[in-house]
């Protein structure tokens, strides 16, 4: 197995599993990711599979943003490739980062907890983490709040979490309102009968002390959301 950054973006790392198998025919490999597929292997034909661990594979590797392929001959192998974003807090944070937000006003960090179910990849449960994620952009201002991608996960609780500019003092309550009328308003979550928890809290800016540099103070902005956003995960999803 081997990762590296990935030579056609180097926005993605580039994942490579190779065996010395029998190999996948041409035909093949455009089935193999399909849900229940179960590829003809002379050489195994007592064993069988379920056809579904390529398909999960594909499924986590898309949620996340990459791709999944493979290269193959028969009787030579096969290696599998996949790619995933690669996660830059700074990057995400930039348009919203800046001298200009950090002077007028303070950074907020929510968190909103959805509870799940323990059996993974359900179709319903899905559909209703991405009515979450639907209404969060709904509900943030572009270029001034930031939705984070998703990340913490741990079998019975999904946490999201949003980063928004607070330029006036009821900035960061108001949104949580907003946040919390409109879930309550998903016709999805109603079918699922969830309710989400959401926390919230300030990130400190520290003050221009001596002659800080703006990206330092930025940095160091960013490493305070880091800080938060790791914690609450920690703590099982609460700020």
């Amino acid at each position: 197995m081997e990762a590296r950054v990935f030579d056609e973006d180097p926005n993605l790392v580039c994942v490579t599993v190779s065996d010395t198998g029998y190999g996948i025919s041409p035909e093949e490999k455009e089935k193999i990711f399909e849900y229940l597929y179960q590829g003809k292997n002379p050489l195994e034909a007592s064993r069988k599979g379920l056809g579904l661990g390529l398909f999960i594979c594909r499924e986590f590797v898309s949620r996340h943003g990459g791709q999944i392929w493979v290269q193959s001959q028969l009787g030579r192998g096969s290696t599998f490739f996949f790619t995933l974003p690669i996660f830059s807090s700074r990057g995400l944070l930039a348009p919203i980062l800046t001298p200009k937000t950090l002077m007028e006003g303070a950074i907020g960090l929510i968190a909103v907890d959805v509870l799940t179910s323990p059996v993974s990849l359900r179709a319903i449960e899905e559909r209703t983490l991405q009515e979450v994620w639907n209404v969060l952009n709904r509900c943030l201002r572009p270029g001034l709040d930031v939705l984070l991608p998703r990340m913490f996960h741990n079998g019975t609780k999904e946490t999201f979490f949003c980063v928004i500019s607070c330029n006036n003092p009821g900035r960061g309550e108001a949104n949580v309102q907003r946040i919390k009328e409109q879930l309550v308003h998903s016709r999805e979550l109603q079918d699922a009968e969830l309710s989400p928890l959401i926390s919230f809290t300030i990130v400190d800016i520290p003050e221009g002390r001596g002659n800080m540099h703006w990206e330092q103070r930025i940095k160091e902005v960013t490493n305070s959301i880091d800080e938060a956003v790791k914690k609450t995960m920690e703590n099982g999803g609460i700020i």
